[in-house]
């Protein structure tokens, strides 16, 4: 049984227009109809995913998103990071 669906944004879901399609947006609510988790991941900043977590309904409680190529896990609706892994800024070259 499949309990989650993790989807890269750019690139991948997202066409070269920065857009979602409407295919993309009917499969991923048959998904969650069927009570699959859609985890957004992606390079980018929490504050950078809101626009697609908005535009999916994703923004809900027990909803999840990975930005930061994996370095940080915050909750969809509260934005609360449940987990952090950055480099400190004094190790990089």
């Amino acid at each position: 049984m499949i309990r989650a669906i993790g989807i890269d944004l750019d690139g991948t879901l997202l066409n070269d227009k920065k857009e979602i399609c409407q295919r993309n947006i009917e499969m991923i609510r048959k998904a969650q109809e069927k009570g699959i988790k859609i985890v957004l991941c992606s390079g980018r900043s929490a504050d950078g995913m809101q626009r697609e977590l908005k535009a999916l309904s994703l923004q809900t409680k027990g909803q999840y998103a990975v930005g930061l190529n994996g370095g940080i896990v915050f909750e969809a609706d509260t934005g609360r990071l449940i987990y952090k892994n950055t480099m400190d800024p004094r190790d990089a070259l």
